[in-house]
């Protein structure tokens, strides 16, 4: 259904501009006091292509009273901020448009008006934004085109009719994810609805392991993203977009996980029962029971099987939640956060809560224990803004129950810039009033919050090179500008990391534009006023968020081995970043062997790209070879690590083929006849040599209890008996002989030497094959000196030399010319000096 501004919005036609504009349309330019009308907010891409827009519609608030906006049919597709009146006279919105839009009168929302009091009323754009669809977030330059409007006494043209809105929601599909940076990698729901009439007033959801929609159960409100309350997935997810004309629209999601038939309690406790039944029914036949004792028996097992479906019936469990559950606050502002209690109609006495909170982001100004289900406090509300926590017990004499009970309130004052996620920890518990404290405590609903700068008070900025203030930017050089009016004379400007700061009243200068250059990672704010008509006026800030250092490097696993004859390895990676957080991990696999052509003539493989995975990733693999798996993990500001892992996919030395035998290698193939030939061969040979072995080690043995030597050491003991006897008298004589001579005729002599070590090896091709090349570096004492490098074959006996120069700092390499032939080899080095 469209509204009846569509009939008419094109009445007030935009003048050409040359940059992009957000324009009213209406259907008169005079209006009657107590009068009620349209005005519709258009955007004109001036034939370029933009994707995102926003701004701050300025109206008189003592002339004009907003009454209804409608976005229905808006080219908006996710609304980031939808239009809302924040303070009087002031309508803010912002809303992207994935893929783009180009055209002239964009339809962005409508707003409807009573007019108050006479006079002449001016409606106008300011700080508008709208971004090109360039994939870089360019700001296009906007051209200004208020609308004047004039209030009567008298009513003027056709009354405002609202329209009656009949059609639901269009159709949509809610998407289930997981995100490490998100609900600390929990599950959560992704949604987003249109309404072509009215827009869209709200969301809840219903998560149930009934299969079915529960009309009457809890239907929870709910933003995207949603977090799951069911990590296991085997829920039912109902989600309802409701419209402001109060339709419905219900999208269903089927569990991920469902419960299998096995696990289901009530199933197993009808199974005994009826088995139960059964026996209770023989043992009537067989004892012949009265009918009347056999009717008593059958009603106490119906009593017992009502049981337990009682029991088998899921129970209800205690909640806790946070409200507001988001929303969005500026630095330096207060926002109070609700701790409420769902006791799910049982009585509760005690509560214990544990939150976390950012405290880098947030700070708690005081928690309050005022208003509050809590009777007796064991332990009153505490904060520490350190560490980011907040801790409170208390006691409920008697019992309560409640199905939204006030446990206390929490003050928070915005530090700083980004989103906050305000959670339950673990510890929280709630205790049952059944006399033994049982905590039932089941589900909890966090809160999170978007963190923005205050709306520019002093000169608009912008930047080139960090054109976003919610954005990560690796690059540390920044640039900014902003506008300049003609009454102004100066400017006062500083960039600090405070997020919200006042420049002193010292002029910087009167230019509309500045540079940092090398400025730090991490988050800075750029804060400016100007000075026009001998006053300082407001100051505006602007976040700039810098990250230039590339995540923390990073082992990458490959399982079972990085050498395996699995086709299908599995790859593990993770890594963290200081700053922006982690994006995204991308990988590639770089064949390292030549595939060949049926010719047998090498060719290039086809490169393959670098893909987004998620870790562990399992590679597929169709032929054997060597890899390099190359892992890049990229940061929100788009640095990346890269890490290098080689991966080599061999075939088993040895393969079973069923009905043939025994394949070795890819080469040659044993049929099972000669498979066992050869083997029961083997077994004979191995049996015989023990046999060989054992009668030798009995030899021994004996031989050691007679005392006797052995032959060949006997005969040789003899000799040297008979050359002793022969020639001991006369060797004697001799070698006495040749000492004194050596005596008298004896003298130092000293050797010339030159000392020259050895070249050292440092460097050496560890893994040798046909298809490597061999090289070999080391150091020299001497520089310039000439190193000779021996290799030797130790099977042929074949040893070639090489020369190579050491450099002037002593380092020299060789790598050999050609592949070497398989066999072992015996490496060694000389240096050489004149």
């Amino acid at each position: 259904m469209k509204h009846i501004l569509f009939a008419i919005i094109f009445l007030l036609i935009p003048s050409q501009a040359l940059a992009a504009e957000i324009f009213f349309g209406t259907n008169a330019e005079e209006f009657g006091v107590g009068q009620q009308f349209e005005v519709g907010v258009l955007l004109n891409t001036q034939g370029k292509e933009v994707n995102a827009a926003g701004a701050k519609i300025l109206f008189p608030a003592d002339v004009l009273e907003l009454q209804a906006v409608y976005e229905g049919g808006s080219i908006v597709n996710f609304w980031v901020q939808t239009p809302v009146l924040e303070q009087e006279g002031e309508i803010t919105f912002s809303g992207v448009m994935p893929g783009g839009i180009a055209k002239e009168r964009a339809f962005l929302f409508s707003l409807v008006f009573l007019a108050k009091q006479t006079g002449s009323v001016t409606l106008q754009a300011v700080e508008e934004r709208v971004l090109l669809n360039d994939g870089q977030g360019t700001q296009a330059a906007i051209q200004k085109a208020p609308v004047t409007l004039q209030i009567s006494e008298e009513t003027v043209g056709e009354e405002f009719v609202p329209f009656i809105d009949t059609e639901p929601p269009d159709p949509f599909s809610p998407q289930v994810s997981k995100d490490p940076d998100i609900f600390d990698g929990k599950w959560f729901l992704v949604f987003a609805a249109k309404d072509q009439s009215s827009g869209i007033a709200g969301y809840s959801v219903q998560e149930t392991r009934k299969g079915e929609m529960q009309e009457d159960g809890p239907w929870l409100l709910a933003q995207s993203p949603y977090l799951l309350q069911d990590q296991e997935l085997k829920s039912h997810i109902f989600v309802k977009a409701i419209d402001k004309a109060g339709n419905e629209r219900i999208a269903h999601l089927f569990p991920q996980n469902p419960i299998r038939w096995y696990e289901s309690p009530l199933l197993w406790g009808i199974i005994v029962l009826i088995g139960l039944a059964f026996l209770l029914m023989l043992y009537f036949w067989r004892k012949r029971i009265k009918q009347k004792n056999a009717v008593l028996y059958l009603a106490l097992f119906a009593v017992s099987f009502a049981a337990l479906i009682g029991i088998a019936a899921p129970a209800k469990a205690v909640t806790i939640s946070i409200g507001p559950p988001s929303g969005t606050f500026t630095v330096g502002s207060t926002f109070d956060v609700s701790l409420f209690l769902n006791t799910e109609g049982k009585p509760i006495n005690a509560i214990g809560v544990s939150l976390d909170f950012p405290a880098d982001k947030l700070q708690v100004v005081s928690p309050s224990a005022g208003q509050s289900i809590i009777g007796v406090w064991t332990a009153t509300p505490t904060f520490n803004n350190q560490a980011g926590k907040v801790t409170l017990q208390g006691g409920i004499p008697g019992g309560i129950t409640t199905s939204n009970g006030l446990i206390t309130t929490l003050t928070f004052r915005v530090k700083s810039v980004g989103s906050a996620l305000v959670r339950f920890l673990d510890e929280s518990k709630v205790l049952l009033h059944d006399g033994v404290g049982t905590d039932d405590l089941s589900d909890t609903t966090n809160g999170i919050y978007e963190l923005v700068l205050p709306p520019p008070a002093g000169p608009i900025v912008i930047s080139e090179t960090h054109s976003e203030q919610s954005q990560w930017y690796a690059n540390s050089n920044v640039a900014l500008k902003w506008a300049f009016q003609q009454d102004v004379e100066a400017f006062s400007y500083v960039l600090n990391q405070e997020p919200v700061d006042i420049p002193d009243d010292i002029v910087d200068g009167a230019r509309p534009s500045v540079s940092y250059t090398n400025v730090a990672d991490g988050i800075h704010y750029f804060h400016i006023k100007a000075f026009r008509k001998q006053s300082w006026g407001g100051v505006t800030n602007f976040a700039l968020k810098i990250d230039t250092t590339p995540p923390a490097d990073f082992p990458v696993s490959i399982e079972p081995s990085s050498r395996t004859t699995k086709k299908n390895p599995i790859v593990s990676f993770v890594t963290t970043d200081s700053l922006s957080g982690m994006e995204r991990y991308e990988l590639k696999v770089v064949p390292l062997s030549q595939p060949r052509s049926e010719s047998g003539d090498e060719r290039l493989g086809t490169e393959s790209l670098f893909i987004e995975v998620q870790s562990p990733y399992v590679l597929n693999f169709q032929e054997l070879g060597t890899h390099d798996i190359i892992v890049r993990a990229y940061d929100q500001a788009g640095n990346y690590r890269e890490v290098i892992k080689r991966l080599s996919i061999v075939s088993s030395p040895f393969q079973i083929i069923r009905g043939e035998g025994l394949q070795i290698s890819s080469d040659f193939l044993i049929s099972w006849k000669w498979f066992w030939f050869f083997a029961l061969l083997i077994l004979a040979g191995l049996l015989y040599g023990g046999w060989r072995v054992r009668k030798w080690h009995q030899d021994l043995d004996a031989q050691r209890a007679e005392k006797l030597l052995p032959k060949d050491i006997t005969e040789k003991l003899e000799d040297l008996k008979k050359y002793r006897a022969k020639y001991g008298s006369k060797i004697a004589v001799i070698l006495l002989f040749l000492f004194g001579t050596a005596l008298f005729v004896a003298h130092p002599v000293f050797a010339q030497t030159l000392e020259l070590a050895p070249p050292l090896i440092t460097t050496i091709s560890r893994n040798i094959s046909n298809e490597e090349i061999f090289y070999v570096g080391g150091k020299t004492e001497a520089s310039l000196s000439q190193v000779v490098i021996y290799l030797q074959n130790l099977r042929t006996g074949e040893t070639f030399s090489h020369n190579v120069t050491s450099d002037k700092l002593g380092d020299w390499f060789y790598r050999h010319d050609t592949f070497l032939s398989s066999g072992s080899y015996l490496l060694w080095t000389q240096a050489k000096v004149a």
